[in-house]
């Protein structure tokens, strides 16, 4: 199902596994799902990208998966700490589960991940137990914490209708989830497992949960498989009711191309298709196909997780320094851009880079090189004095930029100390894609039938942005509109930025825009709104909205959603006053919202 919107701005004038449940991932992220718009959200944001980027690669085969030039091919080591939520009892007696055991059953998940055992592919991924804490001490990589203090868990573990809360239990011992993969192994009798799918909501409580007396590397590579985007192999039978819906097999189902759609029970007879290897299911780690018969990941499971892994929700644990020996002498990496970044930038950006030393060495001086899609712009050298364990945030020169639109911007460290020596080398540089904004003017006049809409800027990661199309029937508006052409798929954010203006001495200004939409059968609604963004640095400030109904341009409802607006009556027109907005440099960002 799909809706249709079309937004013309034809003239827009701006005057200034056992007896308990295999896994809980998929009723927990429901949950979310249902009670966190947020989360829906980042959730819809995130499979828009994988979906991009996978169909880029299923019609050119040869194309890379990662997301920019900083992220290279190869085997990745993924730092782990394991929270051991004990009930009191010795080392290696009942819920205090000891070393040997979380050593083997994460030497054990290695080798599913690896292929070392099993038929299907090598995921190129693997986990080892952090040598250094959040501070930069040393430590073992398990964390034990007794936890018969937390209100249930003693009587009835954690979750489940009489269990301790999950934050409660969590907040006893978790570590940044952006540096180390948490692994808590806890007393449940809801779930053998369960994980945090991919997005940024409650990132500091991200990982996965095992109970303490069913784990093995089996069921570890099933939950990291969750905790690394990965859905269930019947995902979409609805409780094993039907067969999942196959149509595009990146957006549906489980979203892999290669395991056949099938019910969670159908482990032996093909009912719901005859086409793939059903051993891609029946053997694979995220079905629930029987552990023993456990043994691959799949190529387009692989695909998908390494897409993942490159993406803002993982990467993150690659660059960790949760790795690195503490007796390095010489090793800095860069943290992370500290601008705002989430809205289009101005020209003349100042980079704020936050670097970290993880040696044990005082750094006195280091050298940024910066490139803009893929060509060197400068190099920066810092002075400083930075100790040990510590960061700090460094300003670095003004980047100014040939034209407005997308541009990839890279920062790496070239020199620390006047050497090129340097432990880890996946730290020392960052790249992001950016949208820079048009120079202010004081007004524009935005006409689509002279293709001016190139001089709009589109959200880079969105696969329904409105497209420029064609229509008849009504001089007023032209016969060229901006459409929006989405699934029904919910909570799908598809924005564009009008050019940047400013308000100084403006005595009336105002948008002014014509919509044309009708209603579709489904019982999700359409939403249409506008945010103002203030200067360089800033967040967007939401300003105007239309929802469902008042989109709605013509009666009635479009059972085919293949409406398309004909004549003149099918417009409706709308303005926004802006003069109360009292704001220069000003961005305009619109955004069709489905919930």
């Amino acid at each position: 199902m799909k809706k249709i919107l079309l937004v013309a701005f034809a003239l827009i004038s701006i005057l200034k596994l056992n007896a308990q449940a295999p896994c809980g991932t998929d009723e927990y992220d429901a949950y979310l799902r249902r009670t966190n718009p947020q989360y829906a959200a980042e959730r819809q944001k995130m499979e828009q990208q994988i979906y991009s980027i996978l169909k880029n690669k299923q019609n050119n085969p040869n194309a890379r998966i990662a997301q920019n030039d900083c992220q290279p091919n190869g085997v990745f080591t993924i730092p782990v700490v394991f929270h051991v939520i004990h009930l009191g009892e010795s080392v290696g007696t009942g819920t205090n589960i000891s070393d040997a055991t979380i050593t083997s059953s994460l030497a054990d998940l290695n080798k599913r991940f690896r292929r070392v055992i099993g038929d299907g592919v090598d995921l190129e991924i693997q986990f080892a137990l952090a040598v250094r804490d959040p501070n930069g001490n040393a430590t073992t990589g398990i964390n034990r914490v007794n936890g018969s203090s937390v209100l249930n868990y003693a009587a009835n573990g954690v979750d489940g209708a009489n269990g301790a809360n999950e934050k409660d239990i969590k907040d006893l011992s978790k570590w940044p989830t952006n540096r180390y993969f948490n692994i808590w192994i806890v007393k449940t009798s809801a779930y053998s497992g369960e994980a945090t799918l991919p997005s940024s909501f409650n990132v500091d409580y991200q990982g996965i949960k095992i109970a303490y007396n069913v784990i093995w590397g089996g069921l570890l590579a099933h939950e990291t498989g969750h905790f690394l985007g990965l859905y269930h192999t019947f995902q979409g039978d609805n409780n094993n009711s039907v067969c999942p819906v196959n149509n595009d097999c990146l957006l549906d189902g489980d979203k892999v191309c290669d395991t056949p759609p099938h019910k969670s029970s159908e482990c032996t007879t093909r009912v719901c298709s005859v086409n793939g290897d059903f051993n891609n299911v029946y053997k694979n780690y995220m079905s629930y196909c029987g552990s023993a018969n456990w043994s691959r990941f799949t190529q387009g499971q692989k695909d998908r997780v390494r897409n993942m892994l490159y993406s803002q929700y993982r990467w993150n644990l690659i660059t960790s320094d949760a790795l690195i020996p503490l007796s390095v002498p010489l090793e800095a990496g860069i943290v992370d851009l500290e601008n705002y970044l989430n809205e289009p930038i101005c020209n003349n950006f100042t980079p704020k880079l936050k670097v970290r030393n993880s040696g044990n060495t005082t750094i006195t001086n280091f050298k940024i090189d910066t490139y803009i899609d893929g060509v060197f712009y400068n190099s920066n050298i810092i002075n400083t004095s930075l100790i040990k364990n510590a960061s700090s945030i460094f300003l670095l020169q003004n980047l100014n930029f040939s034209t407005s639109g997308q541009h990839n911007v890279k920062f790496s460290i070239a020199e620390i100390n006047g050497s090129t020596n340097d432990y880890s080398t996946l730290n020392n540089q960052i790249c992001h894609n950016i949208l820079v904004r048009n120079n202010s003017v004081n007004s524009f006049c935005l006409n689509l039938e002279d293709n001016t809409v190139n001089s709009l800027l589109f959200n880079s990661d969105s696969i329904y942005n409105p497209k420029l199309t064609n229509v008849s029937g009504c001089s007023n508006t032209g016969s060229k509109v901006l459409k929006y052409n989405n699934t029904s798929t919910l909570n799908t954010d598809n924005a564009f930025y009008l050019p940047q203006f400013n308000l100084d001495s403006v005595y009336s200004a105002y948008l002014v825009f014509d919509h044309a939409y009708k209603l579709d059968n489904i019982s999700s609604k359409l939403w249409f709104g506008f945010w103002a963004v203030d200067g360089c640095d800033s967040s967007a400030k939401f300003i105007y909205s239309l929802n469902n109904n008042q989109l709605a341009s013509v009666s009635g409802r479009d059972s085919l959603n293949t409406w398309t607006p004909t004549s003149c009556s099918n417009w409706k027109k709308d303005s926004i006053y802006l003069n109360h907005l009292g704001l220069n440099n000003l961005l305009l960002k619109c955004a069709a919202w489905n919930y």
